[in-house]
């Protein structure tokens, strides 16, 4: 199982990661005339008729702040000030509450916990007319002068293309998370497994759960992988391995890889294909460079 901590120099750099951000939104708030914003990590959903919840995947911009997706949470931005982090710290004997945040990036922020939605309310208190609100649960609320403001989004938007060395070393890492998991399912196709223990291998090596993925992993065996979003998980193992298709990432502190590979069984025509794409891909990748448009890179490709 790779090994998911953070490196050495983390904290160093999410300290750096937060002070770009800080900045980021003070441009931002500036230019669409406001002081400040509440960026709501979302509520758990339950389903229909049920007492049990959906997967929770946190509000972007909260987990730009945030390492952890703590479901039901609030974070207050204002330039100048401490970040306030409203985590929700349920007292519902039913569940296991959610632990205090720690660790190297929580001292960053004033840290309050709140029972519930009313608790959260009164904690964050009157924030005047000139507070902007992002997030799904910012439907709910009312005294914002925006509620996701298209204006506001685009400004901050238009930021995450240029991913901070916070970032970068999160990204990183969930790459190094995905690859165990992509290299344990291709030594495991000697044994001529189902889809199904190969996605098993898949978490077992990345030691992450189906819900803690950035999205359901596409894991096709022959004829399955012409199905461009597959989504089964055949339990009986096919006669013979004709290809593998596995297209499944890994997350660390709310920063996602996304890597798919293709695999030849028996095939000799297939793989020589693979090779060939495989050659292209090098050489395309090894042309990636500052100053290097992307249309460019599409034309070298055709």
């Amino acid at each position: 199982m790779p090994d998911q901590r953070s490196d050495d120099n983390l904290p160093e750099l999410y300290s750096q990661h937060l002070e770009e951000w800080e900045r980021r939104f003070a441009e931002a708030f500036g230019a669409c005339g406001v002081d400040g914003a509440i960026i709501f990590s979302g509520a758990g959903k339950r389903r229909f008729r049920d007492d049990a919840e959906y997967p929770f995947f946190a509000e972007p911009y909260f987990r730009a702040w945030v390492p952890e997706a703590c479901a039901g949470s609030a974070l207050r931005i204002v330039p100048g000030e401490t970040p306030l982090l409203l985590y929700h710290e349920s007292t519902d004997y039913w569940h296991m509450p959610a632990a205090t945040p720690d660790g190297f990036w929580a001292h960053h922020f004033a840290v309050r916990p709140v029972a519930d939605g009313a608790a959260l309310a009164q904690e964050l208190g009157t924030t005047g007319t000139r507070f902007a609100a992002i997030g799904e649960d910012a439907t709910e609320t009312t005294g914002f002068a925006t509620v996701n403001d298209s204006a506001l989004l685009a400004h901050l938007d238009f930021y995450r293309a240029f991913k901070t060395s916070y970032e970068v070393a999160c990204i990183e890492q969930a790459n190094r998370i995905a690859a165990a998991g992509h290299a344990a399912t291709q030594r495991a196709l000697a044994d001529t497994p189902s889809e199904f223990d190969l996605n098993q291998t898949y978490c077992a090596a990345t030691g992450q759960r189906e819900t803690e993925l950035p999205y359901q992993n596409i894991v096709a065996l022959n004829e399955h992988a012409g199905v461009l979003h597959y989504q089964n998980l055949d339990r009986e193992p096919p006669g013979e391995i004709h290809s593998f298709l596995l297209d499944a990432g890994a997350e660390f502190n709310g920063y996602a890889a996304d890597v798919s590979r293709t695999y030849a069984g028996s095939s000799e025509s297939f793989a020589e294909l693979i090779a060939s794409v495989d050659t292209m891909q090098r050489r395309l990748c090894a042309g990636a460079r500052n100053g290097v448009g992307f249309a460019s890179l599409h034309d070298l490709a055709h």
